[in-house]
């Protein structure tokens, strides 16, 4: 059992992590009021699809943003995400649904670095 640093091989071959990671939207939300920068911390499980996940993993998730609303004075909402991760989970994309009226979904390029 390892806690702090996980070996990329391990990760990926199946995992559960907690995570906090910064997000920035490239489109502003003009109409919605909220920030461009968010920060998103939840947890996920890593499931190998192909070669172990070496090739192939996806994960499975539920999270909370932090991203202020000027409109309504909201400071977050919870969502749900789902990812697809490649290349020993260095590269991806990730689907997110937001309970949250004016941001109901999100999707993200996922770029990780070890």
């Amino acid at each position: 059992m390892q806690f702090f640093m996980i070996n990329p091989v391990r990760r990926v071959t199946g995992s559960a992590e907690l995570f906090i990671q910064p997000e920035i939207a490239t489109s502003g939300f003009k109409y919605s009021g909220f920030d461009n920068f968010g920060l998103n911390t939840g947890a996920r499980v890593i499931i190998p699809v192909q070669e172990m996940g070496e090739n192939i993993s996806m994960s499975l998730g539920g999270k909370y943003t932090f991203r202020k609303n000027s409109i309504t004075g909201d400071s977050g909402y919870p969502g749900v995400e789902a990812g697809v991760y490649f290349f020993g989970g260095i590269a991806g994309v990730q689907f997110t649904k937001n309970f949250n009226k004016n941001n109901l979904y999100s999707f993200s390029f996922y770029l990780k670095y070890f």
